[in-house]
């Protein structure tokens, strides 16, 4: 049965759809089944669903949800559809601008709790069911695991009680209780409001660390080198903003004042080496960066050679204009007459000014070459 169907939305633009179904069995074997069938939403291991609406005690009516097409399962009846369909309904009625899933494709990410009662003491095999819930195994899977998987030391369990563990594990999450006491902490607490509240919000936020930093990094292995600098140096400040934007406002070392909440926490940060995603994908933007200041440098010093090439051809010219304004003031120059003065001084003035300065900009360009030949000379 299904109890519940929510959307959480995160800042970083990431969203989690949840989906909170108790299967109608006691039997462990068949809440295994169930965990390892319910997270695939296509491909030949969905599972089919079919919804019923109660009219009355012990009548129930097979109906299929409006936001689902009308479209029955091969003749299951009208309440019959794919896990798939549903996820997918609800996606297009309530997400807007989605983009492809960056998660397995048509996967869900299971986070379950078992209380399990009168299961056997024997420490092996509480070990097997951890490990079988570690991998979201069938019933009949996992029987002969390797000695590390079953190991008391093994760190994706951390030990809640005495006989109690929560399981860490990239395919999701768990938490065991084994013959867990009868009081209400055990029945009310933690089963309905701890694990479904508060330590699933931990879970979550550090999912949308993992997912929104896996995303970031197909986006950084998307940047081509091959676009114009202008399309290319707009992508880097987008990249580089919305990694500035997740640091602020999504990377967070500490999130709960408390013991517990805290362990759990840094372990499912440490299980999805978030620190180590975080530091790939900002070593990648740093390394763009600098392929884009190199890039800048380059197309700057080019221009100042261009600038450079165009004065020097330029000088000549001054120099020579220079030159002959000069000798020619000179030459022609009369017995200074005193209404004459300032203006032949000016004419030399300019002359020597344009001579100068031609001079100066031959020797600025060949003063490279000229320093080579000093030193060989002195060797």
């Amino acid at each position: 049965s299904s109890d519940l169907v929510d959307l959480t939305v995160f800042r970083a633009g990431l969203g989690f759809i949840r989906f909170q179904a108790t299967p109608d069995a006691k039997d462990l074997g068949a809440w295994q089944d169930f965990l390892y069938y319910f997270r695939f939403m296509e491909g030949g291991r969905s599972g089919t669903i079919v919804t019923r609406k109660k009219l009355g005690k012990e009548q129930w009516l097979a109906f299929r949800p409006g936001l689902l097409p009308v479209v029955d399962m091969e003749g299951e009846g009208k309440g019959a559809f794919k896990f798939g369909e549903l996820v997918t309904s609800l996606e297009r009625r309530y997400v807007i601008n989605m983009k492809p899933s960056v998660y397995i494709k048509g996967q869900a990410i299971p986070y379950a709790g078992l209380f399990l009662k009168d299961h056997p003491k024997d420490a092996r095999q509480r070990m097997l069911t951890l490990n079988r819930m570690k991998n979201f195994f069938k019933s009949n899977q996992g029987d002969d695991p390797a000695p590390m998987d079953i190991s008391g030391s093994c760190e994706d369990y951390l030990q809640y009680t005495e006989s109690s563990w929560f399981v860490f594990s990239l395919d999701g999450a768990g938490f065991i209780a084994f013959d867990p006491p009868e009081t209400n902490f055990w029945k009310e607490t933690l089963r309905d409001h701890l694990l479904q509240d508060q330590y699933y919000l931990l879970f979550m936020l550090v999912q949308q660390q993992r997912l929104f930093l896996m995303d970031l990094s197909e986006e950084v292995t998307g940047y081509d080198e091959d676009r114009n600098e202008e399309d290319q140096e707009t992508l880097f400040e987008h990249m580089r903003n919305r990694l500035m934007d997740f640091t602020s406002k999504g990377l967070f070392q500490q999130v709960m004042q408390r013991e517990h909440h805290h362990r759990i926490y840094r372990q499912w940060r440490r299980k999805l080496q978030i620190d180590d995603l975080y530091k790939e994908v900002s070593d990648e933007i740093k390394e763009i960066h600098e392929r884009v200041l190199l890039r800048v440098q380059k197309r700057q010093e080019a221009q100042a050679k261009l600038l450079q090439d165009i004065v020097f051809m330029i000088a000549p010219a001054s120099l020579a204009l220079g030159l002959t304004q000069t000798i020619g003031s000179f030459l022609s120059m009369p017995v200074p007459i005193s209404g004459h003065v300032w203006s032949l001084a000016m004419r030399i003035g300019g002359g020597t000014l344009l001579t100068g300065l031609g001079l100066g900009i031959i020797l600025m360009r060949l003063s490279p070459k000229i320093q080579r030949i000093i030193q060989r000379l002195k060797r």
